[in-house]
């Protein structure tokens, strides 16, 4: 997967009030995004250009993600991880809640970990 197929889901997001999207950039290229949905305590994707990773994008972002839901006075934040992406949570003090399925927009199902940090 690569930023540039995901450029819909951003453009679409952003036009959604619930939803607040955040991008990262690095000399004016997009190198990682992610969104929360205000209205059903949900942080959707974080994604980083593979080639971006270890450099705590995907945690400055989320920070921001996060302060963004408890200035609109939420209280917790659920998500559906990706079985590789379970660490990055549990190290930014998410907790395992189950496991499930998540359907991606494209219609493909994935193996994802439930996971909720009070905040």
């Amino acid at each position: 997967m690569d930023l540039k197929e995901n450029a819909d889901q951003i453009v679409s997001a952003i036009a959604d009030e619930d939803i607040v999207a955040l991008v990262a950039r690095q000399a004016g290229v997009l190198v990682g995004y992610g969104m929360v949905s205000l209205a059903r305590h949900y942080l959707g994707a974080i994604y980083i250009e593979p080639s971006m990773m270890g450099k705590k994008i995907g945690s400055q972002i989320l920070a921001k993600l996060e302060t963004v839901a408890r200035n609109h006075g939420l209280d917790y934040l659920e998500l559906d991880a990706s079985l590789n992406s379970e660490r990055f949570y549990l190290k930014n003090g998410y907790k395992r809640i189950g496991e499930g399925v998540h359907e991606l927009q494209s219609g493909v199902s994935m193996a994802c970990i439930k996971m909720k940090k009070h905040m």
